[in-house]
């Protein structure tokens, strides 16, 4: 039995990797799992966003434009993304100064090659095929979806050398429910 088990006996723990800085407490890192979560639901909350502004520039455009208005609409929603996932999904990691303006870069360049691919598709969906323009681009952003979580945690938010942890300075904490 865990030491402060439930009164019926059974345990609920839950490990938890923290890494240890000098001089502080410990910095709880997020597991791989809970990582693609953060990174799904700052995902789910950008389709909103990417569909009302795709909405608005359709209204003042119209439809004979809707290649532009698709692409403004994703660049502000792929930079709120970046800011939101920047902060509440990779938010541990120490990012200062010239940091912060290196990996929009890099988020940039990884949702413009997934983009790229995808905005052919979402045209020929809705071109070709006769798709609603509106589902053509809820179907191209769940196909960038996976495809951007990987590049965004191989690429774009890689921690620096130094902030990687080492042996010497992370421990394994458990947390009983």
């Amino acid at each position: 039995m865990c030491a402060g088990g439930t009164h019926d006996g059974r345990c609920a723990c839950v490990f938890i990797t923290c890494q240890i800085t000098e001089g502080s407490s410990p910095i709880p890192t997020i597991t791989p799992l809970h990582r693609f979560i953060r990174f799904a639901l700052v995902g789910l909350i950008g389709v909103p966003i990417n569909l009302l502004l795709l909405a608005l520039f359709l209204h003042v455009l119209g439809n004979r434009l809707y290649p532009l208005a698709l692409v403004a609409s994703w660049e502000i929603s792929t930079t709120i993304n970046f800011v939101l996932n920047q902060i509440y999904t990779y938010g541990e990691q120490n990012i200062h100064g010239w940091d912060w303006p290196k990996r929009a870069f890099k988020a940039q360049a990884t949702n413009l090659s997934s983009q790229l691919v995808t905005f052919v598709g979402v045209l020929l969906l809705k071109e070709v095929a006769g798709v609603n323009p509106y589902l053509a681009s809820l179907i191209g952003m769940a196909g960038a979806f996976l495809y951007n979580f990987v590049m965004s945690n191989r690429f774009v938010f890689l921690p620096k050398i130094s902030e990687l942890p080492t042996q010497a300075n992370e421990t394994a904490y458990r947390i009983e429910k």
